[in-house]
């Protein structure tokens, strides 16, 4: 549950600041942070998103995971005119968790996976490894059903960089 509830312009703020600090992320990897750091909901989440964007303080990417979002120049600026409006607490409650979610999201967005039902009832499991924009290696495999999808996809997301470099080793051997 939310415990402090501020103004819809702290919470524009605050979403701004996180925002600067996490990288691109998406809305849903932001409502993840907000709502385990106790500081938005997802109805005020979108509200002051949807005003960023419509404001021109956000800019887009698109990406396998959905739109990424950041700061334009023009949110920047704002965040450096009014940064000191977001309780000096909040800020810091944000600056706790920033290493840690950063590098989070950072995985989430290089290393993806999706599941896509098949109509046989099977699953076709799509992997992929991503730098920038670009997709380095995508892998499609077959599963039986929805927990054998799961499991392809938390192993995946525990051993891309680790498999990747065995395929490049695998296929870089002369004969």
């Amino acid at each position: 549950m939310i415990q402090r509830k501020g103004s819809h312009t702290e919470d524009k703020l605050l979403l701004l600041y996180a925002m600067h600090g996490l990288g691109p992320t998406t809305a849903e990897q932001l409502l993840r942070f907000f709502v385990d750091r106790d500081q938005m909901n997802y109805i005020d989440l979108q509200l002051a998103l949807a005003e960023l964007r419509e404001n021109g303080l956000l800019r887009k990417q698109l990406h396998p995971l959905g739109v990424l979002y950041q700061p334009s120049i023009a949110g920047i600026q704002t965040l450096d005119l009014f940064q000191k409006r977001i309780p000096y607490s909040r800020r810091v409650s944000i600056d706790d968790a920033l290493i840690g979610w950063r590098a989070r999201f950072s995985h989430e967005q290089h290393v993806v996976h999706r599941i896509e039902s098949l109509e046989d009832g099977a699953r076709a499991v799509h992997l992929s490894i991503m730098e920038q924009d670009e997709e380095l290696m995508s892998l499609t495999v077959r599963a039986p059903d929805d927990l054998r999808a799961e499991r392809f996809c938390k192993a995946w997301s525990r051993n891309a960089s680790a498999l990747y470099g065995h395929i490049l080793r695998t296929l870089s051997v002369e004969d």
